[in-house]
């Protein structure tokens, strides 16, 4: 290749690259997103079924109910860390598409569509299959008490619920948004539930499961392991709001709405596991039932279960 064509090729990339970030600049996102509006969204996305089926996955493998408390607290800040990290790139590139955006920044378009790829063919794929299973089991635990739902009752209520959610998103999308915000309250409703009732158990002097301490803690790496990938499962969703940086009324406000939300999560998760080892025994925070439905079973009536 001659001089004359290389540098012919290097000015059509320069100018290729202009037109790309010329249409950036035209297409922009309305900035209508605050703090407060900011935070909820973190909140409302992240709390969600790991909060109701890590613990006792966790519990089994840390085997105290303090260490466990310890596991969360330390999920919630490696999340926080996370978040921050990505708040740089987020000030730096005030774009919707968190990681897509980055990558390609960093890496080119072909990478940036491979990532987007494997995240919605296998990541996204596998968090929303564990979702649907979760739901099932706690749905049938309203109808079961000791014994265990039938493997093809499980299943058959997770295909429904997928064809279900596919007809409504693929027909009705208006009213899709309506089902996400009815159970994103739902699910702030129960984790209150769940943390009042675990308050009202300590209230009443009910303190020898959770007086146990680290006593039991199990130190094997291979335990840890699974406890650290329960635990960041549940914290799932802490770059949420990078998803969205090109909405937000002031970017650099972004590390403020990270720090909260994570702060806020946190909390409320370790007031839930601290519910949950206030009424439960080791013994059934390291079975498999859902520890919700478990914990509800126990103090309140069938009618009212979780």
């Amino acid at each position: 290749m001659s001089e004359t064509d290389a540098k012919y090729e290097e000015l059509q990339a320069q100018e290729e690259e202009g037109k790309e970030d010329e249409e950036e600049e035209k297409v922009t996102m309305k900035k209508n997103i605050s703090v407060i509006h900011g935070t909820c969204i973190v909140v409302s996305i992240v709390i969600g079924t790991g909060i109701f089926v890590s613990p006792n996955a966790i519990s089994k493998n840390v085997n105290s109910p303090a260490m466990s408390l310890v596991v969360w607290l330390f999920g919630g800040l490696i999340a926080m860390m996370h978040g921050l990290t990505y708040c740089e790139l987020g000030t730096m590139f005030p774009l919707n598409g968190a990681e897509i955006t980055y990558i390609r920044k960093g890496y080119g378009a072909l990478m940036s569509f491979l990532s987007s790829f494997v995240t919605i063919l296998i990541l996204d794929t596998f968090s929303g299959g564990a979702q649907i299973l979760s739901f099932s089991s706690y749905f049938w635990r309203i109808f079961y008490d000791a014994e265990e739902p039938s493997w093809i009752a499980e299943k058959a209520l997770c295909i429904s619920v997928l064809v279900v959610l596919v007809a409504l998103i693929t027909l009705r999308p208006g009213l899709t948004l309506r089902i996400i915000n009815v159970v994103t309250f739902a699910k702030l409703a129960a984790l209150f539930i769940v943390i009042v009732l675990g308050a009202i158990h300590l209230g009443r002097g009910q303190v020898e499961n959770i007086a146990v301490g680290f006593n039991g803690t199990n130190w094997e790496v291979n335990n840890w392991t699974e406890a650290w990938t329960a635990v960041m499962w549940a914290y799932a969703g802490w770059n949420t709001i990078c998803v969205m940086v090109g909405e937000i009324k002031d970017p650099r406000k972004i590390t403020l709405i990270v720090v909260l939300s994570m702060s806020l999560i946190t909390v409320f998760y370790m007031l839930a596991v601290t519910a949950y080892h206030s009424v439960l025994d080791m013994d059934m925070m390291r079975s498999s039932k859902p520890l919700a439905s478990v914990r509800s079973a126990r103090g309140l009536p069938r009618g009212l279960r979780v």
